[in-house]
Parts: C-alpha cells; sequence; structure tokens
C-alpha cells in the first residue's frame, strides 16, 4: 500500500514561482510553515497565516519614490520703491535661488511698467542660478505720479514665478536748473572752421520734430539730437559733411560737403532721400569750383551754395536747382563783392534773403533774394572783415561782426542793410536772433570768462547774460536756437544746449572747473555711493551738482577750489557729464567727468594700421604694426 501524501506538504522538487526567486523563497517558507503547524490546528487559522504570509512577500516588490524635479525661487532685495519726478531709484536685487539642484538661466521679464518709467538692465534680461542682479528704476521727469505695481517674472523652460514690487511716484522737489547741457561729438574745430574759410552754419533745427542736425565734418556723419532731452537720436552716414540747413516746408534737411555733392535727409524717417553728384562750375579755364561746402536752402524750393575749390579755400556763390541738379554762377551780380570769393552767409528765418559777404577786408555787403537776384546793396559797411553774420525771421534785421585792425565792432542792420544800432563785443564766436526776432545773442568771451549776452533784437540793447556751457573753457559757437530760448551751437569737440530763457547779471569771477582730471576719483558703480572731489576754482555755495540728470548726494563746498559729493544711481553705464549749478547764476560743466562702470571711449569695425616708435636705453627703434585680423 503506498504511503499517504499530505495535502500541506511540500512538493517533491523544487518549485519556480512565477515571480522570481524572491517569491519562491516566500512560497517555500509559506508551505513549510503550513505544513509543521497542519497537524491539530483549526482550518480557519491556517488559512488566516496563510493570507498574512502572502502579503509580508508581496511588499518586498515595491519601489522608492522618484526624487523632487528641480526649480527655483524669485524674491526681491526690497518690495517697494519710491522715486521722484526725474529721478533714479536705489538698486533693488533680483536674485534666483536654486532648489533641488536648479542649474539653468531665468529670464527676467519687467511688465505693468508705467509709462515713462525705465529700468538698468532694461527687461528682459538674464539672471543665472543663485545669482542675483542689481536693477535701477529712474521716471521721466513728466512721468504721471502715483502708486504702481510692477510685475517681476522669472521663467527657464516650463518652470515659471513672479514677485511684485510696489513703486510709487511723487512730484518733482528739485529747484529749476538751467537746461544748458554739453553732447561729445568727437568733431574738431579744424573740421568745422578749416583755416583760411569762412565760417558757415553747421546746425539745423527742425521744430516739427524737436530734432537737432549737425553736420560732423571729422566724422563724416550727421548727428541728430532731441532738443527735449538732449540725447543722441541718429547718426546719418554722410561722408565729409560740412553744413547742414533745413527746406522751407521742413520735410527735408540740405547737407553740404567737401566732396562733389549735396545730401538730402528726410525729417520724418532721418535717413537718406536723394544724393546729388555735381560737375561744378569753371569760371575761368583750369579752375572749377565743386565743392558744395554750404547750402542755405530758399523759399523758391532752391538754393544758394557756397561752391568752393578742390584744392584751394577760395569759394563763390552760385544758385543750385535740385529739380535740374544746375548750378548758376552768381559773381556777376556782384562782381565788387566776390573779388576773393564769397565770404559768410546768413539765411532769414523765412527762408526769402540771404546776406552775403565779401571773403576780404573791404566790408562789402549785398543782399539776395530766393531767385538769387541782388535786393539791397553791394555797400561797404568800412574797412574791415565780416566774419559773423546773422538774420533775423523776416529778413528786416541782420546782425554783423565786423573785424579791423582798431577793434571790433557788432552792428546791427535794416532790411536795405543800413546801420541801425552797434553793441561793443569782447571776443565774439557766434550769434543767432530768437525766433520771433525780439531778441539777439552773443556768444562771446568777457576777461576769460565765456558767456552769452542777450540784447534787444531791434535796439541792440543789452537785457542781460546767461553762463555759457563753456567746455574746459573754451566759448561756444552759437548758431540756432527753438522757441524755449534754448540756444544750440558747437563747442569742445561737440554740441551745446544753452538756456537762455532767464537772462540776468552776473557777477565775476567765474567758477572753473579743473582740467581733467578734474574729477577723484572718476569712476564707480551704477548703484551710486562714490565719494568724490571736484577740484577747481571760484567755487561758492551750490544750489545743486549733477551726474549726468541725476543729483549728486552729500554735497558739501570744501572752499573756494573743491566739491565734495557722492555719486547718485544711474539708470546707464559709462561717463556722464559732471555739472555744478551755483547760487550766484553760474554754473560750470564737466564733460565724462564720472563713468558709471569702465569706459569704452570708442569701438570700431575699420581696419586700423598705426606704427609707434619706442626708444630703448640703446636708442634703438622698434616699429610695432596694430592690424584688424581679417575676417
Amino acid at each position: 500500500m503506498p504511503p499517504a501524501t499530505s495535502w500541506g506538504s511540500a512538493p517533491a522538487g523544487p518549485a519556480l514561482s512565477p515571480h522570481g526567486p524572491s517569491a519562491a523563497r516566500a512560497e517555500c517558507s509559506r508551505g513549510h510553515l503550513l505544513g509543521s503547524l497542519r497537524q491539530g490546528v483549526p482550518a480557519a487559522v491556517l488559512l488566516s497565516l496563510a493570507w498574512t504570509c502572502a502579503g509580508c512577500g508581496g511588499a518586498s516588490s515595491s519601489s522608492p519614490p522618484p526624487p523632487p524635479a528641480p526649480d527655483f525661487t524669485l524674491s526681491l532685495s526690497s518690495n517697494s520703491i519710491s522715486i521722484a519726478q526725474g529721478a533714479t531709484s536705489p538698486s533693488v536685487n533680483i536674485s534666483v535661488n536654486a532648489v533641488n539642484g536648479f542649474t539653468g538661466a531665468v529670464q527676467v521679464m519687467l511688465s505693468a511698467v508705467p509709462v515713462g518709467v525705465t529700468s538698468n538692465p532694461q527687461s528682459p534680461f538674464s539672471v543665472a542660478a543663485g545669482a542675483s542682479t542689481p536693477v535701477i528704476f529712474g521716471a521721466a521727469a513728466n512721468a504721471a505720479t502715483g502708486s504702481f505695481t510692477i510685475s517681476v517674472q522669472g521663467a527657464s523652460g516650463t518652470l515659471s514665478h513672479s514677485a511684485s514690487l510696489a513703486l510709487a511716484i511723487q512730484g518733482a522737489v528739485s529747484p529749476a536748473l538751467p537746461r544748458t547741457a554739453y553732447a561729445r561729438t568727437d568733431s574738431t574745430s579744424a573740421s568745422d572752421d578749416p583755416f583760411g574759410e569762412p565760417h558757415h552754419r553747421h546746425i539745423a533745427y527742425d521744430p516739427a520734430n524737436k530734432h537737432l542736425f549737425v553736420a560732423n565734418r571729422a566724422m563724416n556723419r550727421v548727428e541728430v539730437f532731441s532738443t527735449a532731452s538732449q540725447s543722441s537720436v541718429a547718426q546719418i552716414s554722410i561722408p565729409g559733411a560740412s553744413s547742414a540747413d533745413i527746406s522751407v516746408d521742413g520735410s527735408t534737411v540740405w547737407v553740404g560737403t567737401a566732396l562733389e555733392e549735396i545730401v538730402a535727409i528726410d525729417t520724418s524717417s532721418l535717413r537718406i532721400r536723394n544724393r546729388y553728384s555735381l560737375a561744378g562750375l569753371t569760371p575761368v579755364p583750369n579752375t572749377i569750383f565743386s565743392r558744395p561746402l554750404e547750402v542755405l536752402s530758399l523759399s523758391s524750393g532752391k538754393a544758394l551754395v557756397r561752391l568752393r575749390q578742390p584744392v584751394s579755400s577760395q569759394a563763390l556763390l552760385a544758385l543750385w536747382d535740385p529739380a535740374t541738379n544746375a548750378l548758376t554762377n552768381l559773381t556777376s551780380a556782384a562782381p565788387a563783392l566776390f573779388q576773393q570769393g564769397v565770404g559768410v552767409l546768413a539765411r532769414s528765418g523765412d527762408h526769402s534773403k540771404v546776406l552775403a559777404a565779401a571773403n576780404d577786408s573791404s566790408g562789402e555787403l549785398a543782399l539776395f533774394d530766393s531767385g538769387g537776384h541782388v535786393v539791397a546793396g553791394p555797400l561797404t559797411l568800412g574797412a574791415g572783415l565780416t566774419s559773423i553774420a546773422a538774420a533775423n525771421s523776416d529778413g528786416s534785421r541782420f546782425a554783423v561782426l565786423l573785424a579791423a585792425s582798431g577793434g571790433t565792432q557788432f552792428l546791427l542792420l535794416d532790411a536795405s542793410l543800413k546801420q541801425v544800432a552797434a553793441y561793443v563785443p569782447a571776443v565774439a564766436h557766434g550769434v543767432a536772433f530768437s525766433i520771433d526776432g525780439n531778441r539777439l545773442y552773443l556768444s562771446e568771451s568777457s576777461s576769460g570768462t565765456p558767456l552769452v549776452t542777450v540784447l534787444d533784437g531791434h535796439t541792440a540793447q543789452l537785457i542781460g547774460r546767461v553762463p555759457d556751457a563753456a567746455i574746459q573753457g573754451v566759448s561756444s559757437e552759437i548758431e540756432e536756437i527753438d522757441e524755449t530760448q534754448l540756444l544750440f551751437g558747437l563747442s569742445n569737440r561737440g554740441v551745446v544746449f544753452v538756456d537762455t530763457a532767464t537772462p540776468t547779471s552776473l557777477s565775476s569771477p567765474a567758477p572753473v572747473i579743473a582740467a581733467a582730471p578734474s574729477l577723484q576719483p572718476s569712476e564707480g558703480p551704477l548703484g551710486g555711493g562714490t565719494s568724490v572731489a571736484l577740484a577747481g576754482q571760484n567755487f561758492t555755495p551750490v544750489t545743486q551738482v549733477n551726474f549726468g540728470g541725476q543729483p549728486a548726494l552729500n554735497v558739501i563746498i570744501s572752499g573756494p577750489a573743491q566739491i565734495q559729493a557722492t555719486s547718485p544711481p544711474s539708470l546707464t553705464n559709462g561717463a556722464v557729464n559732471l555739472t555744478a549749478y551755483f547760487q550766484n547764476g553760474w554754473l560750470a560743466v564737466a564733460p565724462d567727468a564720472f563713468s558709471y562702470g569702465p569706459q569704452i571711449l570708442k569701438f570700431s569695425q575699420t581696419p586700423v594700421r598705426m606704427r609707434a616708435a619706442i626708444w630703448s636705453k640703446s636708442t634703438a627703434t622698434v616699429s610695432v604694426a596694430i592690424q584688424q585680423r581679417s575676417p
């Protein structure tokens, strides 16, 4: 009789569990336990133990939870800031904090920024994980006051977080200061006023767009500035650009050049509309006049042109018709006037008349209409060279500076070129009429002090004076003015804006800023806080000291030769002018005196090659060639 087989015993051979080796071991242990307890144990208990063992065996197959995903948080060093109109805020640090090993870069965008508020850096900008970026906010002088909320949003891939910055803009509390300012253009006096050539206009004012066009012959371009902000708007490349004048309808700025072309700029698009190549004029054999150094737009649609020889400074007066690109020699209209060529020119504000002077000491003058006909003169004012001239809006008044061996006379003439008044200047550098003709402005230097004298435009009676920008002691050559009495002129390697709205009496002596480097230290961080000292002479109590357009902090007059101050935050990197406004009415400008961060003077892609001779102790000469690598 075969032996009986127990129902709870393990199989004779090893059995493989369908769940792998771990499950097989669990099955074996459970079978052994049940087999050992089968004898005398109720079935219900056995069944319960079986289920318990089954649960214990299954737990060994569970997996650990996945690690948390990398992420970041966005935080601000301050949740609220307050800015006055025309001022800047302290730095607000925007930080990206890494979470769970986040290593990416976050693009930060500022939204809901009020009109008239700007930031440095501009939105959007990038912040690395674990880093922070200081942001400075500035409010324009005309920004709306009130409370605002700026949203700071950070994004990296699919991750996005945000924070809020409360902004309060308050009304300006700064004292009313002159708008006098300086902008560097890298022009040179040798190019603006070449030796042997009569003075001519370089500046044209566009009242419709509030733009100033400045011919910059040294840099082969025309500079365009906003007269509202006194900042650069555009640079238009025109080789040899030497003069600028606006058309009577305001649509075109005509640019004369030292080459054989006249260029038309569209005042709306600030783009070149046309270029006119000139064949020139040959009044005598083998002598050509082909360089249109100065172009004056006329109400007839034509222009009077100072046409110079290529190899000589002598020039003749020509009438140019843009429609046909034809030139007409006007020498025969006043041969006595042009024996030595044409001298200085002055156009009336309505473009109907042009005053022309002889280019010699005869003192001869003549007045031309828009058709190129002589309507007054020629006549002589007396022996002397007419070096500067200006005309009022309708050609009823002309101002000329007549230089003779006995001194200089500043004469006011009527429409028939008869003298109606005179003024005795010190050393004159430029002259301009107000748009309405009621005021006459003369930039001069008296006892070495540059200033602008304001005269009555009908009688030449003294009204008052205002301080010139006087960049490093150089007087401005004023040429144009706008409807707010803001004068425009050339100065030391740049353009000046001189506020003449409130002429007054200026006491002597004038403050003088020391030669560069006048400010020490001359560099500091964008967030401000750099203590500086300005050196000079004749310093008196100040109303305000500005770094660019921002008022300095902690201003102290250490004495007549030093001003101490702390730099304010800045919205822009690079160099800024330092301007001191004194309580006695004077001001002083130190151009590019302070730099927020390192100053890059110039970057050019034009190939440059230069050689330098370096002398050693043995007096040997070493030639060093620096040349741009070809791409």
